[in-house]
């Protein structure tokens, strides 16, 4: 440094190439200082965040699972039930992981199933245990398994088989009336319909009631009082027309059905294909979050209340398309957190709420074989989540034990 502040290099070496190999500033190898300075920082990372290799649970050369839900099935018992829908086989499965999370049995609920493509646990006839609702797209049917605690077994009743290519349900109570109703969305004719939840009364579930027909191919939809009424509203992301719609309930009473009025909450979202409700900016009011199979990014869609949204945010992701997405406070900090699955980027990340509106991308793993779902639990009971995902390729369900997220 010279009488005017100035840092002059002082020596440094090339090898016969040309490149250098070192630069010396005052006597400092500045890319030793650089290569270090790396070093410590794949250590930072390493603390944040450790995670185990991933290891089979179900391994099949046939079945593809395209829809996962990780859940305490049975109550009474230390034992985590993994639900799947696997499509190619007509089927829907449990299995059930004892807490040595070596010890498996896989239950069969149904193998004719055609299209099997959701599946979601709910007590819908309210007697106190947690009962099946699945959807499966070939036959457009909606249907919900009764748990019979005694004997752990389950007993298939029909809600609808006219929900044309429907591949999402969902339970909710709609009409304020104190039981789960159930609301699906069909991609082939556009609707999105609710069934009202009738078993008190021994008449099962109503016919369907239009939401929607005129929803773009709805993929996914969700529910949550977004206008702070106190009544349940439906989101649902469109899948061929590439927008995201909220529903507003205009209920009236238990004993009236309720209406509907639509809105759309802006177009981009391309290949619009899971969607969920959470608070992401901690702001007391339920925000809107969309997956995107064509896109480089995932929608957030900020709650301003009284039933208005900003602009939606995009949160970049460096594998093409988003195929699911959950919400998770995963390294429990206080916020929420994102799961995204890549289909075709065959990737699974971790997108960290960094609190101030912003996210930041950890990847999983770079080599999940067309990933379409995950779920976290803490199925050790170490204090820490789990993370289940469901591969189209390979070993079809994989556990990833993680030691640390933060």
């Amino acid at each position: 440094m010279d009488d005017e502040g100035s840092i002059h290099i002082l020596a440094g070496q090339a090898t016969e190439g040309g490149a250098a190999t070192k630069i010396l500033v005052n006597g400092i190898d500045i890319m030793a200082r650089l290569s270090d300075l790396e070093t410590r920082l794949d250590a930072l990372q390493n603390q944040r965040f450790v995670v185990a290799a991933p290891r089979p649970l179900l391994e099949s050369a046939t079945r593809r699972i395209l829809s996962l839900e990780v859940t305490r099935l049975f109550a009474g018992r230390d034992v985590w039930s993994v639900l799947m829908a696997c499509p190619e086989t007509g089927e829907f499965l449990d299995l059930v992981l004892e807490s040595d999370m070596t010890t498996r049995n896989l239950v069969v609920l149904s193998n004719t199933s055609l299209g099997a493509a959701y599946i979601r646990s709910a007590d819908l006839d309210g007697d106190g245990d947690l009962d099946v609702l699945t959807a499966s797209r070939l036959d457009d049917t909606v249907a919900w398994f009764e748990q019979d605690p005694v004997n752990r077994t389950f007993e298939r009743h029909i809600i609808t088989t006219s929900a044309e290519f429907v591949v999402s349900a969902e339970p909710v109570d709609l009409d304020g009336d104190g039981d789960l109703d159930v609301v699906s969305a069909s991609v082939h004719d556009n609707t999105i319909a609710w069934y009202r939840n009738d078993i008190d009364s021994g008449q099962g579930f109503s016919a369907g009631l239009i939401v929607s027909n005129t929803a773009g191919g709805p993929w996914a939809v969700q529910a949550a009082d977004l206008d702070g009424d106190g009544d349940q509203d439906l989101i649902s992301a469109n899948f061929y027309n590439g927008t995201v719609s909220w529903y507003t309930n205009h209920r009236l009473g238990t004993s009236t059905p309720p209406s509907f009025s639509s809105h759309i909450l802006g177009d981009g979202a391309y290949g619009a294909i899971s969607a969920l409700v959470g608070d992401l900016d901690s702001d007391g009011l339920p925000d809107i979050v969309v997956g995107c199979a064509y896109t480089r990014y995932i929608l957030w869609y900020r709650n301003l209340g009284q039933g208005t949204f900003d602009m939606a945010q995009r949160i970049p992701t460096a594998a093409f398309g988003t195929n699911a997405v959950r919400a998770w406070d995963v390294d429990n900090d206080g916020d929420l957190d994102l799961l995204g699955a890549s289909t075709y980027g065959d990737q699974l990340s971790w997108y960290r709420n960094l609190g101030n509106g912003t996210f930041t991308e950890v990847v999983i793993d770079a080599a999940a074989d067309g990933v379409r779902d995950v779920m976290a639990a803490d199925l050790d009971g170490d204090g820490v989540l789990e993370l289940v995902a469901a591969l189209r390729e390979g070993q079809q369900l994989l556990y990833y034990n993680v030691e640390r997220w933060a």
